[in-house]
C-alpha cells in the first residue's frame, strides 16, 4: 500500500524536519494520500504542519503545489465558498508572480478546479471540451493532482 512506502520511507522527514524542501515534499503527499483515502482529518494534519512552516522557506513550485493540495482539501470536503475564495487568492497569487510555462500550467490547473468546484456547487456544466483540458492532468507528475480534480467530481 502506498501509506506503508510512505511511512517506512519517509516517516523520519516528517518527525525530524532537517530537509525543509524534503519535508514539504512529504507532507504534501501524505495529505494526497489521505485525501484520496476519504480521511479528511489526517489531510488537514497534514496540511497544517507545511502552512506551519515559514513559507520563505520553500521554493516557488513548493508553494504552489502546497496551495494546489490545500484548495483541493476543501473542494473533497464540499466547503465550495472556501474552495472558491481559495482559487480566487490562488489565481492573484500567480499572477503576481513574474509569467513563465510553469504558471500558465498551474494558472490552468486552478481554471479547471474552479470548473469542478462550480458544477458540484452550482451544478454549472462542464465546458465540452473538459476531457481535453484534463488530458495534461492525467499522465506523468501531473496525474496525482489530476485525480484529485477526478475524485471531487465523483463527490457526491
Amino acid at each position: 500500500e502506498a501509506q506503508d512506502m510512505l511511512d517506512e520511507n519517509t516517516k523520519d522527514v516528517i518527525l525530524h524536519r532537517t530537509d525543509i524542501g524534503m519535508f514539504f515534499n512529504v507532507a504534501r503527499n501524505y495529505a494526497v494520500l489521505h485525501i484520496h483515502k476519504n480521511e479528511f482529518d489526517k489531510a488537514l494534519e497534514y496540511i497544517h504542519m507545511f502552512l506551519q512552516v515559514n513559507r520563505v522557506e520553500t521554493d516557488l513550485l513548493g508553494e504552489i503545489l502546497n496551495r494546489i493540495v490545500q484548495n483541493a482539501y476543501f473542494a473533497a470536503i464540499g466547503d465550495w465558498e472556501t474552495a472558491l475564495n481559495l482559487i480566487k487568492k490562488n489565481k492573484k497569487f500567480l499572477a503576481n508572480k513574474p509569467q513563465s510555462v510553469m504558471i500558465t500550467e498551474y494558472d490552468k490547473f486552478f481554471n479547471l478546479l474552479r470548473l469542478v468546484v462550480r458544477h458540484k456547487a452550482k451544478d454549472e456544466k462542464l465546458p465540452v471540451d473538459f476531457d481535453e483540458q484534463m488530458s495534461a492532468y492525467r499522465r506523468n507528475i501531473a496525474k496525482l493532482y489530476g485525480d484529485l480534480l477526478l475524485k471531487i467530481l465523483q463527490k457526491k
